[in-house]
């Protein structure tokens, strides 16, 4: 079984579109103030290894949840729980990051925030209705932008669909292999793909990839892949131009990523 690329901008958009969308976000910034130029990569459907051993932590014990499914344990100093209830997925992210829950925007509202350029317009719709049809939702670190080079914005994006596979023999390997291939196929140089949990109910692969934007600049990714033992396979991807920064912030991240 070949799994598809899955990633924001979108499982419903060519690999080739979807690795390289530059973006202008705005309405972050108050009043009166520029919008700022973001880019923003897609990247198959994997789950990222390791590409410095900041990236090596897996993903932390699912802790109680409150009823509407956050998790009811604190999250780490400076750190806010964001997450889809529906889908079962939750993590823990910089209180000054811009979070997009395309569950409580519509297509219009996530547009007036998110704006394209250097693309069609149809391409930004086509890329928000695909993540609003997985229900995902998109977490950016606005602040990276002044200090990028390029003027990039470091982001997170993460959703959950209906899985293609259930947990248990060979399920990593299909994961690790179709998401290399995936990958490679939308372009990308896969650093590395790492197993980090592979058990009778959970699968969780770690993939890093570099990509190559439209305007040529590198982006690093680390994606991960979560097959549970509820039918779901969940995808957070973390994708920045400046790996040394941020894989740091990315491996805290991930370990406070829950499912199921």
């Amino acid at each position: 079984m070949v799994l598809q690329p899955r990633t924001f901008p979108l499982a419903a958009m060519p690999a080739a579109v979807l690795a390289a969308a530059t973006l202008m976000l705005a309405g972050c910034g108050g009043s009166g103030s520029q919008p700022k130029s973001v880019t923003l990569t897609a990247a198959p459907s994997q789950p990222p290894a390791s590409a410095s051993p900041a990236a090596t932590a897996p993903a932390a014990t699912t802790p109680p949840a409150t009823t509407t499914g956050k998790p009811s344990q604190a999250p780490p100093t400076g750190y806010q729980w964001v997450g889809i209830s529906a889908q079962h997925i939750w993590l823990a992210v910089p209180r000054t990051w811009v979070v997009l829950n395309l569950n409580s925007l519509t297509v219009t509202q996530a547009l007036d925030r998110v704006r394209l350029k250097g693309q069609p317009a149809t391409t930004m719709r086509t890329a928000i209705e695909g993540l609003k049809k997985n229900h995902g939702l998109m977490v950016l670190d606005t602040a990276s932008i002044a200090t990028s080079p390029e003027k990039f914005a470091t982001n997170l994006n993460t959703f959950c669909t209906t899985s293609p596979i259930e947990p248990g023999p060979g399920a990593a390997t299909t994961i690790a292999s179709g998401t290399k291939t995936a990958y490679t196929k939308a372009g990308g140089h896969v650093v590395s793909v790492h197993v980090l949990t592979d058990t009778a109910s959970s699968v969780i692969v770690r993939i890093a990839v570099n990509l190559q934007t439209t305007t040529g600049e590198t982006a690093h990714e680390l994606q991960y892949v979560d097959v549970t033992g509820q039918g779901e396979i969940c995808y957070t991807t973390f994708t920045t131009d400046r790996p040394a920064k941020f894989f740091p912030v990315f491996a805290k991240v991930a370990t406070t990523i829950q499912v199921g």
